[in-house]
């Protein structure tokens, strides 16, 4: 490896390649009017529906009874390893410890830049040390922590430790292959890559692979580690069984993969893939994020061009990029980086292993190139970046044209004036950084703001801070008036995951980790679904609320239909208390348990439960008209809009003077919105809007009118329906509920794993607890364990004896045992690789000490 610098600036080298993307992270965020330079914020897209809340909740548990072993606030409550290896073992969120409550914002654009900062130090240790040691490596090192994949998913941090080392582990990896004794840090840094984020971890086995292959083209003889990579390989994943096995069993049942589209075909151009290199046109989602810096851009031509290297070698590479970029281009093989499956509003989730291997190369060309490589690359450049304008690339503008055409110019004119001007190469290489750095500046801004603001406006901190602190202060009231175990919901939201953000129990969860069949199953009770989660979203009925423990209920208005009492809370909000709740756990009547809920619609439903404990049913039909207006009738519950606006319209004579809800089924997402009496109820039939929804209470003999509006050319109606509930048959129902409760005592949280109570039956009992039924619940009755059994189809339930008893109910993830063993096993096993040679080296010597002496 050529050498031209001193220890001592090998060390400021490592430095700088930290300390440039940390400032230059500060002149991002005053660039996009982010705080501390202004008052935007990062909360969009994902960051602020569940990253910052689970953040909020690591913060959370531990100053409170939760655990990482199960989370209450997950939907009805749930696993949470899964969860938790997808988003919270990033070790840099201890940081977050420092930025509590609304400050957490400011605390995760510190974890961003340092995340890129690592990432600039780990890019400069392959380089330097990979290949050649000089400062001009922070050019290409800076480069990776500017990449568009960092910036344009910055509210993706979940994901950037991982990729942070990424350059460490391809290091080590290389040198290993190259046999140089770096297979402990190998295997140490592939570990903590893959505990990071098991889905990077995924996609990074699959690109060594790749770059495996690349070597062997380069050199057969390489074949001959197969063995010993394998060995390693097993070995990493026994090391991560721990954490590998809870996830995989954590995540069995979430997010499957039945409506994984595994079509062959493409899924963009192709031939303007590399579009994305050029400055300020990664900006939006239609191609991969794979912009790394112009500079890195064209040195990687110069390496192609240049004649210093190896047709082979040259070839190794190409593949490299091709098997990456084919990848992405063809579904078929894009699903299968994607663990088998389709992303969901974030493709192409590997496009960085295009960005480091090109950051490589151009190192390599630059630390190599020749004057005519330099000139031949600028014209390539400058040729494919006309035929993009030609060929009519969006992203390609007048801006792009000068910005993009300049840059090339001075990198090309620089490069060539440090070649023939040598006492000038250091003035010429801080004009080339200044340039380069000040380009990556102007890509990141656009790739940030183009994918995550609105017309380049952010979230104000401002108005996070006040929402924060006006449902901090409710939530907190309601805590203070009650120590016990429910649930608090609302009907409004500053993201779906706020139960996790502000510490209480609830029915909202939004993320990639929540069992499918609880997600269809809570659709019986009116909440809407999603591909992958559910959530209360202003809630269903009375009954609904009573059922899953919803006792205390906030809210944007004073004055509500549900026959809540309103508590004596100043602030924003109101707060209710609904006396009629069930405690999370109680007595269930006989039959329940074994009752499915597959007959009838929501409402009937709800009459079919509560016929359990009561003979009158709360919810009583009511019968509308139908009529169309600017649609027609296709038949089949479909309608098809005739004029500008179209309207399938229900007409209801009030007979009750009652609350009326409705709910309306479909076979699937579409476009309507509703309308009562004339005034919009938002959406229906979206993503966040399809759930029960109540009309109001009206005087007898008076005409509600419900419009549904035809937003597309047709919309498709299985079945609408409206029913009055009746408050007098709930409390009736409630009060058959308390007399049955009078034999179980209030739970209580010892962890959130960890749950007892007590019971006081007259005869033998059966209990359930409004949580989803997992094997994985250890139940005991005085100390001794006890069956379990699914109530309702999905909820826990157990059968507990006559008379006095202790319940007391643990969660043990599955797959902890196993997982103990695994990763026990992997560390006996890479202790023995590592000492056995020793001791092997060790003996070899002493008997060559011996043989010397009888001779």
């Amino acid at each position: 490896m050529n050498r031209n610098t001193s220890s001592f600036d090998r060390c400021a080298i490592y430095i700088c390649a930290f300390l440039i993307p940390l400032l230059m992270a500060g002149m991002f965020f005053a660039l996009c009017g982010m705080y501390p330079f202004a008052d935007g914020l990062l909360l969009t897209g994902d960051m602020n529906i569940e990253f910052v809340n689970f953040y909020s909740y690591f913060i959370n548990t531990l100053h409170s009874n939760n655990d990482w072993s199960y989370m209450l606030t997950k939907t009805l409550g749930g696993d949470f390893p899964g969860l938790a290896a997808y988003l919270l073992h990033d070790p840099l969120i201890f940081i977050l410890l420092l930025f509590p409550g609304d400050r957490i914002a400011a605390g995760i654009e510190l974890v961003f830049a340092l995340q890129i900062s690592t990432a600039g130090l780990c890019a400069s240790i392959l380089l330097n040390n990979r290949y050649k040691r000089s400062w001009t490596s922070l050019l290409f090192s800076t480069a990776y922590a500017f990449s568009a994949f960092f910036f344009g998913y910055l509210v993706l941090t979940i994901y950037f430790s991982s990729l942070a080392i990424l350059p460490l582990v391809l290091y080590f990896f290389l040198e290993y292959l190259d046999g140089k004794k770096s297979f402990v840090p190998f295997v140490i840094t592939t570990c903590l890559y893959i505990f990071i984020n098991y889905l990077m971890g995924f996609m990074l086995v699959i690109f060594l692979v790749i770059l495996y292959v690349s070597r062997i083209i380069v050199d057969s003889s390489y074949v001959k580690k197969l063995p010993a990579l394998a060995g390693l390989g097993v070995t990493v994943l026994l090391i991560d069984g721990y954490t590998l096995i809870r996830t995989g069993l954590s995540l069995l049942g979430e997010k499957t993969t039945e409506g994984a589209d595994y079509g062959f075909y493409r899924r963009f151009p192709m031939n303007q893939l590399f579009a994305g290199l050029y400055g300020g046109c990664s900006r939006n989602e239609m191609r991969p994020l794979i912009y790394c810096s112009v500079a890195a851009f064209f040195f990687a031509v110069v390496y192609f061009v240049s004649k210093k290297y190896g047709i082979r070698e040259k070839i190794a590479n190409l593949f490299v990029i091709a098997a990456v970029a084919v990848s992405m281009w063809i579904n078929t093989l894009d699903a299968v980086w994607h663990g088998f499956n389709n992303p969901e509003g974030f493709y192409w989730r590997y496009a960085y292993f295009i960005s480091i291997t090109l950051i490589v190369l151009g190192y390599k060309g630059f630390i190599d190139h020749s004057e005519k490589s330099v000139m031949i690359s600028s014209a390539i450049l400058y040729a494919y970046m006309a035929w993009l304008v030609i060929s009519g690339n969006p992203y390609m503008d007048k801006e792009r044209i000068v910005v993009n055409a300049v840059v090339i110019a001075v990198i090309c004119a620089v490069t060539l004036l440090m070649a023939k001007v040598p006492k000038a190469g250091a003035a010429a290489f801080i004009i080339l950084s200044v340039m380069s750095f000040s380009e990556m500046l102007y890509s990141s801004k656009t790739s940030y703001l183009c994918l995550n603001s609105d017309d380049d406006k952010l979230p104000s901190m401002t108005s996070f801070r006040e929402d924060y602190h006006d449902i901090k202060d409710v939530v907190s009231y309601v805590k203070d008036s009650d120590s016990g175990f429910y649930r608090i919901e609302k009907d409004f939201d500053r993201a779906v995951n706020d139960p996790s953000m502000f510490d209480y129990i609830g029915l909202s969860h939004d993320s990639s980790c929540e069992k499918d069949e609880l997600i269809d199953w809570l659709v019986n009770f009116g909440f809407c679904k999603t591909v992958y989660y559910t959530y209360y979203n202003g809630g269903s009925t009375t009954f609904v609320d009573d059922l899953f423990g919803v006792k205390y209920f906030i809210s944007r208005f004073d004055g509500m239909e549900k026959p809540y009492d309103i508590m004596p809370y100043s602030g924003k909000y109101y707060a209710y208390k609904n006396e009629d709740a069930l405690p999370l756990a109680y007595i269930a009547p006989d039959g329940l348990v074994s009752e499915d809920i597959k007959e009838g619609n929501t409402f009937e439903k709800q009459n079919t439960l509560i016929s359990y404990w009561s003979d009158t049913p709360a919810y009583l039909k009511a019968d509308p008209v139908i009529s169309l207006d600017g649609a027609e009738d296709a038949g089949g519950g479909k309608y098809v809009r005739t004029d500008d606006e179209g309207y399938v319209v229900y007409t209801i004579n009030i007979t009750e003077k009652k609350p009326l809800y409705f709910y309306f089924y479909a076979p699937g997402r579409q476009d309507g919105e509703v309308f009562v009496n004339g005034q919009s109820r938002d959406v229906y039939f979206t993503v966040n809007h399809w759930n029960t929804l109540c009309a109001g209470t009206y005087d007898i003999g008076e005409t509600l009118e419900i419009r549904m509006k035809i937003l597309g050319d047709e919309l498709v109606i299985d079945d609408a329906c409206f029913y009055y509930e009746d408050a007098d048959a709930l409390h009736k129902w409630a009060k058959e509920a308390a007399a049955l409760n009078e034999q179980i005592g209030d739970v209580t949280k010892i962890k959130s794993s960890h749950l007892t109570f007590d019971t006081n039956c007259t005869g033998t009992g059966t209990v359930i607890v409004s949580i989803p039924y997992e094997s994985a619940w250890t139940v005991k009755c005085d100390g001794q364990r006890i069956d379990t059994q699914p109530a309702i189809g999905q909820l826990m339930s157990f059968t507990v004896p006559e008379g006095q008893h202790v319940i007391d109910m643990k969660y043990t993830p599955a797959g902890t045992a196993s997982g103990i063993a695994a990763s026990s096993a992997g560390i006996v096993i890479f202790l023995i690789i590592i000492i056995l040679p020793k001791e092997m080296t060790k003996r070899g010597q002493k008997l060559l000490k011996r043989s010397k002496i009888h001779k």
